[in-house]
Order: structure tokens, then C-alpha cells, then sequence
């Protein structure tokens, strides 16, 4: 987990597989610092997401926070720019929303100012609304103009799903690749291995890194995930670490356990904690902890805290370290956590075609949950909202591609009266009229 740069935003800069420190960049390989991006390719990158589909809310602006004196103060700040209705979605993996846009402006604060802007990301895409390329600039400070630095390239299939995903460096006006991923998926639309390779200068050729393999179980929910190095010797994968995932009755991802394997067994290294969920399973406190190997015991610790608005997008994420004397969490000083803001955008979308989907809710009517089944005639990724009869919206979501979707909607913040669900697919919309006692 990456504290220097908090999940959201890292989410907003997908497309270039950055860490952020305070004024410097690394570009890290993602299976081999974060492999938990692989799964970005699996969500609404398979269909037309990046165009809003329903009435929501999307990130105009956001700001990395240090802590001092009991209050939040920005170190920098990020500002997005859109054209037409661009959304985003929850990543399944990572519960983080991640956002399409046409540009994301980096800014530093001095004395509490913003300072002049030193970064920006961009993304294109094609005229299906698939995202094609995610390209950074950095500020040239000598020749005043923005220079290219980095781009990610994406190959999809005819779903639109993506195949690969080509890492480049931009030097003397020319792209050189330098990292590709390349995914498999199961049946149902999520994936079952991520490769990396890497370009040798000296061979000019691509060659094996490492591999990610996803165990699912019946009900669609990541179990395992396994992580493999390539022997140059031996020519073979062999295992390096494994995630666990673990889930309640309410499919709420409750622990994940990371595992290193020592060559004859695997032995725990850190646990996550996800407690407190808000709607979409989206957790309000995540406790990391260390694995002391001797003692058998947690022996460090950290939490990360998220503060969600109406539509279960994040408003406030702080990092919170345990205080071993005091027996307290206390907030971080530096990079402790991210402050979003958003806009509205409504939008107007065609119905879906007869036999394109079907919807279920129940029970009907409701008091304090909904269940919702929905079956799509093709798997595709959608989006979720609940209005009143005048159009106002009460919570929204958005899903991966799926065919078969089950969810229990938590309705007991809704007065009494009659609401619409609405999905929008790639297809179009279907609507569900329910109501709500008390």
C-alpha cells in the first residue's frame, strides 16, 4: 500500500504506474511494486465507462494533506478537466474510484499558495469510448512547454477488454517501450493470469518477469492471488508471495494476507484488516499490519480512514500510525492523506432493447435492505443509481463487466416513498420502480 500518495488519487493517475513523493517520480513496474493494478484492466476498461452513464458525481479536483496543529493542510493539488460526460468506476481489487478524464493538472502549494503547475496526465480515446492511450508531461521550465515523459498504450479485444498494455519512455522524439502486461480472462470476465515482460536493450527482444494467477470462487469473489518470478536459468515460473482474501455473509472483503514463499513453505508477512463498510463494500477503516516472524505476532501497524459522501465516493482519506507508548493512532504529520472534490454529471442515455437484461428487486416493498439480481444478456460493465420520483439521486455505483449480479442495497437512510433504480449498460438503461416504508 502506498502511503506516499493515497489510494484515490493514485487511483485519478491510473494510466501512469507512478508512486509520488513529495517532489520526485519513479515509475515502478506494477506487478513488481503494485500488483493490485492488474485489475484495472478487468473493470469498466471493457466497455464504453469513461462516458457518464447516469446521474453522478465526478472528481474535479483533488489535494494531498499533511497534518499539523490538529488540522489538514494541502502540499499539492491536482485539478481535472473533462469533455462531454467522462465518469469513472469502483476498481473491484482496491475499492478505489478511478476516473477518466482528458486532463489531470499536478500543482504544488508553497506557503498555502498553489505554485505553478510541473505535471499533467492525459488520456485519449478511440470512437468506441475505449481509452487508448495514458500519456504524462512534465513541465519543461527552460523551453516553457510541456514535454512528454511516459505513456501506457492499450491493445483491447472485441469486447474491449484489454490484451496488453505497453509501458513507454519518450526520448529524442521517439516512444521506446520498456514494460508490457499481458491478460487472460475466465468465462465470466475476470482475470485469470497477468504476465509482465521486459525489453532487453541488448537482445532487443520482450522477456518474461512475472506472472499474477487469481483463484475465484463460485461466486465471482478473488480468493488467491499468486505471484511468480521467471528463472532465467531454469527457464520456469517458480512462486514468490501469495494474497488470501477472506469475506462475510455480506461479501465484504473482511482480511487479506500476504504470504512470501520461502521455497518449502509460506510464511505471513502482513494482514489487512477492512472494517466498517459503507455501501458498495467499500471499507471505512483498513488496519495494515506487520508480521513478526519470531513472536508470531503483529509488530507494526497503520490505518488508513475514508470518509464517503452520498454517492460513495470518497470526500476525506487519512493514514493514521499505532503509537506503541501512548497505546493511540495518531494521525501522520507528512503525506498523511487526500481531500476530493467533485460535479455533478447528469446524463441521458437510451433504453436498453428488449431481452437485453433483466432486473429483480426485492422485497418490495422495503424497509431497511434491497436485494437486486440482474441478468445481462452479455457480460458488460454498468452503472447504478437510485432517484426519488423528482429526480433526485440518493447513492450511485458502477460495476465491472458481469452477466449474473447479485447486491444488497443498505436503503435505511431513504424516507418513506416510491424510488427508481436505474442500470446503465454499454447497451442502454433499464429502470425498477420500489418503494420504501417505515
Amino acid at each position: 500500500m502506498n502511503r506516499t500518495l493515497t489510494g484515490m488519487l493514485m487511483a485519478m493517475l491510473w494510466a501512469i504506474p507512478q508512486q509520488l513523493s513529495a517532489q520526485t517520480y519513479a515509475v515502478p513496474h506494477p506487478l513488481r511494486y503494485s500488483p493490485t493494478t492488474m485489475y484495472l484492466a478487468q473493470e469498466a476498461h471493457s466497455g464504453t465507462m469513461n462516458k457518464s452513464t447516469a446521474a453522478d458525481i465526478r472528481m474535479i479536483s483533488a489535494a494531498n494533506l499533511n497534518y499539523t496543529s490538529g488540522s489538514f493542510s494541502p502540499i499539492d493539488s491536482f485539478s481535472l478537466t473533462y469533455s462531454g460526460a467522462q465518469g469513472g468506476y469502483l476498481n473491484e481489487r482496491e475499492h478505489q474510484w478511478y476516473w477518466y478524464y482528458d486532463t489531470a493538472t499536478q500543482y504544488p502549494f508553497i506557503a498555502g499558495v498553489p505554485g505553478a503547475a510541473y505535471s499533467r496526465y492525459r488520456q485519449t480515446f478511440n470512437a468506441a469510448g475505449y481509452m487508448d492511450t495514458a500519456i504524462n508531461d512534465n513541465w519543461n521550465g527552460v523551453t516553457m512547454q510541456w514535454a512528454p515523459l511516459q505513456r501506457t498504450v492499450y491493445v483491447r479485444d472485441a469486447d474491449g477488454r484489454i490484451i496488453t498494455e505497453q509501458n513507454e519512455n519518450y526520448a529524442s522524439g521517439v516512444w521506446n517501450g520498456y514494460m508490457r502486461l499481458t491478460y487472460t480472462y475466465t468465462g465470466t470476465g475476470k482475470i485469470a493470469t497477468c504476465t509482465e515482460d521486459d525489453y532487453n536493450t541488448a537482445t532487443t527482444t520482450w522477456e518474461p518477469y512475472s506472472k499474477l494467477t487469481n483463484t475465484w470462487d463460485a461466486a465471482d469473489r478473488l480468493t488467491i492471488e499468486t505471484s511468480q518470478s521467471w528463472n532465467t536459468a531454469t527457464l520456469a515460473w517458480y512462486d514468490t508471495y501469495r494474497t488470501l482474501f477472506s469475506y462475510d455473509g455480506a461479501d465484504n472483503r473482511i482480511t487479506e494476507l500476504r504470504e512470501n514463499y520461502s521455497g518449502t513453505s509460506w510464511d505471513t508477512t502482513w494482514q489487512i484488516l477492512n472494517r466498517d463498510f459503507a455501501m458498495l463494500h467499500q471499507p471505512r477503516t483498513s488496519v495494515t499490519m506487520g508480521w513478526n516472524p519470531i513472536t508470531h505476532t503483529p509488530d507494526s501497524a497503520y490505518r488508513n480512514n475514508y470518509i464517503y459522501n452520498a454517492y460513495g465516493k470518497p470526500d476525506l482519506h487519512y493514514f493514521e500510525e499505532w503509537n506503541t507508548g501512548t497505546g493511540t493512532w495518531d494521525i501522520a504529520t507528512s503525506w498523511c492523506g487526500s481531500r476530493f472534490h467533485y460535479e455533478t454529471i447528469p446524463a441521458s442515455v437510451k433504453d436498453a432493447p428488449a431481452g437485453m437484461a433483466t432486473i429483480k428487486l426485492y422485497p418490495v416493498p422495503a424497509a431497511n435492505e434491497l436485494h437486486l439480481s440482474v441478468v445481462w444478456q452479455e457480460a458488460q460493465p454498468f452503472a447504478a443509481t437510485i432517484t426519488d420520483m423528482q429526480g433526485k439521486t440518493y447513492t450511485g455505483w458502477t460495476s465491472g463487466p458481469r452477466m449474473y449480479y447479485t447486491e444488497t442495497i443498505p436503503i435505511s437512510h431513504l424516507p418513506p416513498g416510491h424510488y427508481i433504480l436505474t442500470l446503465v449498460g454499454k447497451q442502454g438503461k433499464i429502470s425498477e420502480q420500489f418503494s420504501v416504508i417505515k
